[in-house]
């Protein structure tokens, strides 16, 4: 899993490109991601609809960047 410097957002990367996302520690979501070149695209189940974002997306050894937002290893 891998969280943004300021604590407030958690990513862990599970198996067929699935993913969950944790808000500021009490929201959590289910969604998918891709990596093409340096862009990562997520998709995201919020209230029962899907959300679709896509981010710069950047690795230098323990940490990742999407868009400017810089992301650190945590398991």
């Amino acid at each position: 899993s891998w969280e943004d410097v300021y604590g407030l957002t958690r990513y862990e990367f599970l198996e067929n490109h699935h993913l969950k996302l944790k808000a500021m520690g009490v929201a959590s979501f289910d969604g998918s991601y891709s990596i093409e070149e340096d862009q990562m695209t997520v998709t995201l189940s919020i209230l029962g609809q899907n959300e679709t974002h896509s981010y710069a997306f950047r690795m230098e050894d323990n940490r990742f960047f999407l868009n400017q937002t810089e992301f650190v290893r945590k398991s």
